[in-house]
């Protein structure tokens, strides 16, 4: 199969997760809380413990959504109940996969809060230009990094580093819950076949995100407009937050099935190979 036949069928994936979710609807339900913590923690509540608890949170979840997805697939009867409970008997592996996957997290935060330089043509009340000529790197509102400008190339180049390890993290440990749901693995057995499954299947992986992008940013206009006509008109409640808590659990639903439905056709490949 070619790279680009591989990418369409990705897309024909996500697709399907999309069917998936309108046959079953009550699939919308396991990522409610993690992602309630997600849209509404205030951003000065973004700080180690709390991001420890939503990366568990999350897994288990995903976990349990994955296996009510096999479930499906496969013509099984599944409850939230059961599937939750499944979720939960991972928590070695969640709790193992929290204190990993934290550190990609905070390091994604310091690259996304980083600040510009400042001007250096303005000049202080005294009249002085800024001393030092020093870059502010912002990382949490009580937490600030000075970095002088005479290593801004450096400070750029790192910050540049760290965000494609990050990505390249992602995309290697993607598979990571899947993995957990369909092997029955830990930690360990589990980042090393995700890594080994990305590898064989990342045309039709870039396919899903691409879909799912495209679909998102369809959906995300009207929403967008109906999220500014409500805001005008009803200004008591947090109007966009709510917005966004449905499509992100709508998107990130079928990002996990799409995952799932992906991961149960590879495993099905290698078992007929």
């Amino acid at each position: 199969m070619s790279k680009y036949d591989r990418f369409k069928q990705g897309i024909s994936i996500a697709d399907q997760s999309f069917s998936f979710i309108l046959k079953n609807k009550r699939l919308l339900l396991y990522l409610v809380i993690p992602l309630l913590i997600a849209v509404f923690s205030p951003n000065k509540m973004l700080f180690a413990p709390l991001l420890l608890i939503s990366i568990f949170i999350y897994f288990l979840a995903e976990v349990a959504l994955t296996k009510h997805t096999q479930d499906v697939i496969e013509k099984k009867e599944s409850s939230i109940k059961d599937n939750i409970a499944f979720g939960f008997s991972k928590y070695k592996t969640a709790i193992a996969w929290s204190l990993i996957a934290i550190i990609p997290v905070l390091i994604k935060l310091l690259h996304m809060t980083a600040k510009k330089v400042p001007d250096l043509s303005t000049t202080t009340m005294e009249g002085q230009k800024p001393l030092n000529h020093f870059l502010e790197l912002s990382i949490l509102d009580n937490y600030k990094t000075l970095v002088s400008t005479d290593f801004f190339i450096f400070a750029m180049a790192f910050l540049f580093v760290l965000f494609i390890a990050n990505l390249l993290f992602y995309l290697f440990t993607a598979f990571l819950p899947q993995v957990v749901t369909f092997e029955g693995v830990g930690i360990l057995k589990g980042l090393k076949k995700a890594i080994n499954t990305i590898k064989h299947i990342f045309f039709q992986y870039i396919g899903i995100i691409f879909w799912i992008t495209v679909v998102l940013l369809v959906i995300g206009l009207p929403f967008s407009i109906i999220t500014y006509v409500l805001k005008t008109f009803v200004t008591k409640y947090n109007i966009d937050k709510i917005i966004e808590f449905i499509l992100y659990i709508f998107v990130s639903t079928s990002f996990v099935i799409a995952k799932a439905i992906l991961y149960k056709q590879f495993k099905n490949r290698k078992h007929e190979a």
